[in-house]
């Protein structure tokens, strides 16, 4: 697993137990410093890679429940993907919520939506208070472009699917046991999806 250079857009579900285990043997401090690394090596002129693409931001929920299934340090670095995948989502965001509501801002603003409720799904998942309350504060920013977005994201959200469970199907067909086992895994989902939503909702303060 190459370590340097990198960008944190990079990490994907599949490098979840390798990363783990890079957790576990050098501690949350080490990984700390290398995440961060990874989320720095996306900005311009540094090691020349493009901008996180949004399609990763919508795949978190995924990304941090094959990362914190396997408990320890890794769930440490989980929340830490998060904060920092925020960071770098807020960091493009924020600045253009300011000023009149154009067409074409607005098309990118809708386009916004996943990406926002994937990183909002994650940080619930992993209660990630930090971000969530990063995440209310921005979408209550006065003026249309902030209301756009928030649409949009409870949008998203609504058609979401459960992320945080994907990791956990069975990839053959299930016997008896399994699909109880599925069923009471699909019914948590929901419930936890519904329970995502209506803080959305709720905190968020606009309607769909």
């Amino acid at each position: 697993m190459l370590l340097r250079p990198f960008a944190l857009e990079r990490l994907v579900s599949p490098h979840g137990p390798a990363f783990a285990a890079l957790a576990a043997h050098y501690g949350d401090i080490w990984i700390d410093g290398l995440l961060r690394d990874w989320s720095e090596g996306r900005r311009p002129g540094s090691y020349g890679l493009a901008q996180a693409p949004l399609e990763w931001f919508e795949d978190l929920p995924l990304l941090c429940a094959t990362l914190s299934a396997e408990g320890g340090s890794s769930t440490a670095a989980a929340r830490r993907v998060v904060e920092l995948s925020w960071t770098m989502f807020a960091g493009q965001v924020a600045p253009a919520l300011d000023g009149p509501l154009t067409s074409r801002r607005e098309a990118w603003l809708i386009s916004l939506g996943a990406p926002c409720s994937g990183i909002v799904a994650a940080a619930a998942g992993l209660g990630s208070t930090g971000v969530l309350d990063n995440a209310h504060k921005l979408a209550r920013t006065a003026g249309d472009r902030a209301h756009v977005l928030a649409m949009a994201t409870l949008r998203a959200a609504g058609t979401r699917r459960a992320g945080f469970d994907q990791a956990a199907r069975p990839t053959v067909h299930p016997g008896p046991d399994q699909a109880e086992a599925l069923a009471e895994r699909e019914h948590l989902a929901r419930a936890r999806h519904e329970a995502d939503l209506a803080w959305l909702s709720d905190e968020w303060k606009v309607s769909t």
